[in-house]
This record gives structure tokens, sequence and C-alpha cells, in this order.
């Protein structure tokens, strides 16, 4: 492997004992770990996004962002090149494959990104009572004001429109609802074929370690089995379709714990001491409410400055020597 100037990969942060939040950039992020790429984490800086983000918030949904001798690499949504990118610099995992491994991965990852990672975006950014409840508070705490305003209801819709416009949505047709089912059913068939090609194997395609394969499944499923989607957190009290098939499948639960605890070691303690589901509700309820209020006197303070500036400004106020 050669030497080459510094790689720095932008992602957002983590939650739920999870290294990011967002499935694309945990899905990054393991593959870093898998090739021991010499990467430089970079977790978004808030005041540099305060302007960035009120202007131009498709900024944000672009992270996964990979910076490399004057090249930027957006995995947001193309994160099989950000993999070729890192393959190309010697720091692929995938070199020994052989062609069949490698046609088999290749149409695996295609099958995944084109049915999972709809059903995942659908479940965290379109489920009302997720959105509400778990998406929204996670992403708008990470942002912070005034971003918070603006950056998760934009990612609400942006998902929207790109899931409408990827299934050829027309009204005349089909009702949107009808297309999101679709969208589920699309995300569980998919989680059953992962099952059957996992089998009772450690890894996808290679027992000799991961490949970029096992680094998008994971980031896919490990945010939906840590993610605080349990009953008390849904409005309709079920759970969603795409994780009670997910329940069912104990290969890729394990598959899922095995990444973590090999390859996010400092956070593997939590898989042990939180359950696999979604962990303590009363703790990540807990948690969420002390954002939520974090936000909220936050706000308060930044609203009655802006005000008593504006009234002393318009000699409302007047102070005394």
């Amino acid at each position: 492997r050669h030497q080459s100037s510094c790689m720095e990969l932008t992602v957002w942060p983590g939650r739920w004992d999870s290294a990011s939040m967002d499935p694309d950039c945990l899905a990054s992020l393991a593959y870093v770990r898998f090739s021991g790429a010499p990467v430089q984490i970079r977790l978004h800086n808030r005041p540099a996004l305060v302007t960035s983000v009120t202007t131009s918030p498709r900024r944000l949904s672009e992270l996964p962002r990979l910076r490399h001798a004057g090249n930027s690499i957006n995995g947001g949504f193309n994160l099989e090149h950000l993999f070729a990118y890192l393959r190309k610099e010697n720091y692929g995992v995938e070199y020994d494959f052989s062609e069949d491994q490698l046609v088999r991965m290749t149409a695996l990852m295609r099958s995944t990104r084109a049915r999972l990672a709809p059903a995942v975006a659908q479940l965290l950014w379109l489920e009302a009572s997720v959105y509400t409840r778990v998406t929204r508070p996670a992403f708008a705490e990470a942002v912070g004001l005034p971003a918070s305003l603006v950056y998760p209801v934009y990612r609400h819709h942006a998902t929207r429109n790109r899931l409408l416009a990827s299934f050829g949505y027309d009204l005349a047709r089909v009702s949107e609802d009808a297309l999101l089912q679709q969208v589920t059913a699309n995300g569980v068939d998919c989680i059953d074929q992962l099952s059957q090609v996992l089998d009772q194997a450690r890894f996808f395609v290679s027992e000799s370690g991961p490949c970029c394969l096992d680094a998008m499944v994971f980031g896919y499923l490990w945010p939906l089995l840590k993610a605080p989607l349990t009953q008390s957190n849904l409005s309709s009290g079920e759970v969603p379709a795409l994780l009670r098939k997910l329940r069912q499948h104990r290969n890729l639960i394990e598959f899922c714990q095995r990444i973590q605890r090999v390859y996010f070691p400092e956070l593997s303690s939590a898989v042990g001491s939180a359950s696999a589901a979604g962990g303590d509700d009363a703790s990540l309820k807990s948690g969420s409410d002390g954002a939520v209020l974090r936000n909220a006197g936050l706000f308060l303070v930044i609203t009655s400055a802006v005000f008593g500036l504006y009234a002393w400004q318009s000699g409302w106020i007047v102070v005394q020597p």
C-alpha cells in the first residue's frame, strides 16, 4: 500500500450505541475499519453548518463525504462509488476474491441498494411516529439550532420525493400509500434473501473476512436493531414490518453483533448490555426528552436575546448609566 495524502471522511455522529445513526455513514465507517485505511474521521461542525444548512440543506444529505488529494466523493447517494475509490487507492479488501465472488458480491450489493435501502429510508424518515419520536429529534440534536428547524423537514421531504421518483410514481395509476407498502415489501424480501445467502457463514462472500457487501448490510441493519423502534415510540403500537422480519433471522442479528464487536470494540460493551432490538426504553426516552428540553431552552434563550436587542435598538428599553 502506497503512502498518500490524508483522507478525511465526514459522517453523521453516532447514536443508539452505533458509530453513526445514518446507514450510509455507518456502512462507510465499517468499510474503513475493514480495510484499515488511514482515514481521519470528522463529525460535522455545528457552527459551520448553521449557514450552510439554511442555504443548502442538500449538502448534509450528501454525507458520508470522503475528501482526498483534491477529490470529494459523496457516498450519500452512491455508496459504491466511495468503496471503489478506497479500492483504487489500494485500501480495499476484495483483491483476493475470485471472479465468481466478485460477480456475486456486486449482484447482492445492487439488490440490497435497490430494495433494502429505500425500505430503511422510508421507515426512518417517512413513518410518521418513527420520524417524529426517533429520527427527527436525533438529527435535530446533531445539527443544533437553527439548522434543526430546517434540516429534518428537508430530509423528510427529500426522502419522499426521491422514493417516489425512483419508483416512477404516477398518481393516476397507484396511490402513494400503495407504493410505500411496496417499498416495505421489497425490503422484507431482501432481508429474507440476505438471510438465505448468509446461512451459517460468518460473512457474505468470503470466510476470510468481510467486504463492502458486509459493510453495506451492517450499515442498513444495525440502526434498525439499535434505534428505539419500540412499541411505546410507535403510534400504532406495532413493531414495523421491516424490523419484525429482521428479528426473525437470528443469523443476521448475530452477523451485525459480530461486526460491532470485532470492528467497533469501543461500542461493543453496549451489545451485551442492551437489547439487540432497541435497548432500554426508559433510558432512550429520557435521553430523547432531555434533548428536546435542551433544544427548547436554547431556542428560548436565542429568541429572548434577539427580541431584547431589537427592543434596545428601537428605544423601548433604556439602560441608565
